[in-house]
């Protein structure tokens, strides 16, 4: 049973162990065929014990799989392509909205500076006209009172 994946929608991490599995268990009843304890002991002596007929389907199945295999890891590499387009995209997207955020911000500040500027240069003539008007208003006084002073 081998597993075809004819577009990148059809990769999934399951699928990936699905094949793993099956390469892994092919790989071990050819090992178990020529009596050999791992992958890197399946030299050129090794197969040579197996019959043509054996040999063949053995090479049939891994074949087969390998195909499989290579659908398989382009289906995964366009998957990651395009969540890689999708990640970029919500990138994008989100420092769009961070930069109108910041010139929004920027705006608000920029308003409520003025406002204040205003407010202070308003405050700072108040002052300055109650002070002219409260030392004329002193002065007057001081001259009222030496006034009364000397009358007396």
């Amino acid at each position: 049973q081998v597993l075809h994946y004819a577009t990148p929608m059809d990769f999934t991490v399951e699928s990936l162990h699905t094949t793993e599995k099956k390469l892994n268990s092919e790989m071990v009843r050819l090992m178990k065929a020529v009596n050999v304890s791992s992958v890197a002991d399946l030299k050129k002596s090794a197969l040579n014990k197996l019959n043509k007929g054996p040999l063949v389907d053995f090479l049939e199945n891994l074949v087969e799989l390998f195909d499989n295999n290579l659908n398989l890891c382009k289906a995964a590499a366009s998957s990651v392509d395009e969540l890689k387009s999708k990640v970029m995209d919500s990138q994008n997207q989100l420092l769009k909205r961070q930069q109108e955020d910041l010139l929004s911000v920027k705006d608000t500040v920029q308003t409520e500076m003025k406002s204040w500027a205003d407010v202070v240069k308003k405050s700072d003539k108040q002052t300055r006209q109650l002070t002219a008007k409260s030392v004329k208003e002193a002065v007057k006084a001081v001259n009222e009172e030496e006034e009364r002073y000397e009358k007396i």
